[in-house]
């Protein structure tokens, strides 16, 4: 607009000193055109915990009674069987997810009397992403501590016996029917299964830079003829590789973790995704 009222301004100059020449300005539009560009969403992990504990305050009965004798003019001790209590939800630990990703939460029990342990319904607590859910909605599951042994002082008021220690990690499940195996120095057992069906993984805390194997593989132990090699048959690096299902006993398939890894005390993670038939995959990973 600011170059049109020049423009015209300066065309009015010029038909005044130029006599009777007129020079007249044409209205004029431009196209204004957008490109629309979605803002980034961070994918970032944010792990979000909520541990809700209960009071964790125990009462505890040593089953020996004590009854007045007329006899004897005494009182008369019988002995019992030794129990421990507690007010309802008072041993009861709730772990709530509300991170973007499947973590496992392991609770420890340690004694600070040599005489009592704890243990818990579940000391592994796995739980989903809170990802795709509602505010209060969260992945939560709850475990329950009970106590064994004798509590030897007769004056104990709320006593400090042990404590409780609720570690987060990410997921890692239950042992599966997958396997790793194979000659060599790489037979690391069975893999676990994860929240996801389909995935397994499997950890190893390194004690040597490098693991290698003259045949390695991952099979199904209930199905046997389910077996898989990496399909370029060697780990260079931490990432993703393509597997490929095989015969069994069909050649030699020997692969390594290389000493350029460094594994010496850190640990390594290997993640195998059979969700895709077509593309089943091997995740390294050291963490």
């Amino acid at each position: 607009m600011m170059k049109k009222i020049i423009a015209a301004t300066l065309a009015l100059t010029l038909s005044m000193s130029m006599g009777n020449l007129v020079y007249a300005v044409e209205d004029k539009s431009a196209d204004i055109k957008a490109t629309y560009q979605a803002g980034k969403e961070n994918t970032d992990t944010v792990y979000s915990v909520d541990v809700k504990w209960g009071s964790l305050e125990y009462t505890y009965s040593s089953g020996v009674t004590k009854s007045w004798d007329p006899t004897t003019l005494k009182y008369k001790e019988a002995s019992g069987t030794s129990s421990w209590t507690c007010q309802e939800g008072a041993d009861q630990i709730t772990v709530t997810n509300n991170s973007n990703a499947d973590i496992t939460a392991s609770l420890a029990y340690d004694k600070t009397d040599s005489n009592i342990t704890g243990t818990f319904t579940n000391s592994k607590i796995g739980l989903k992403s809170a990802e795709g859910t509602n505010v209060g909605e969260s992945p939560s599951e709850t475990t329950t501590l009970s106590l064994e042994g004798a509590l030897s002082d007769t004056k104990a008021e709320k006593k400090e016996i042990g404590n409780v220690t609720v570690t987060i990690s990410d997921y890692v499940g239950t042992s599966s029917n997958y396997k790793w195996d194979g000659n060599g120095d790489i037979s690391w057992g069975f893999l676990k299964t994860t929240l996801t069906d389909g995935v397994y993984t499997v950890e190893k805390e390194c004690t040597a830079d490098n693991y290698s194997a003259s045949i390695f593989y991952i099979y199904n132990k209930v199905n046997s003829q389910e077996k898989y090699v990496i399909k370029d048959g060697t780990i260079k690096a931490e990432g993703t590789y393509s597997l490929q299902k095989v015969n069994s006993g069909n050649g030699s398939y020997g692969v390594s973790l290389p000493s350029t890894m460094a594994l010496t005390g850190k640990t390594i993670r290997l993640t195998v995704d059979l969700r895709n038939e077509n593309n089943p995959t091997l995740t390294v990973k050291v963490i």
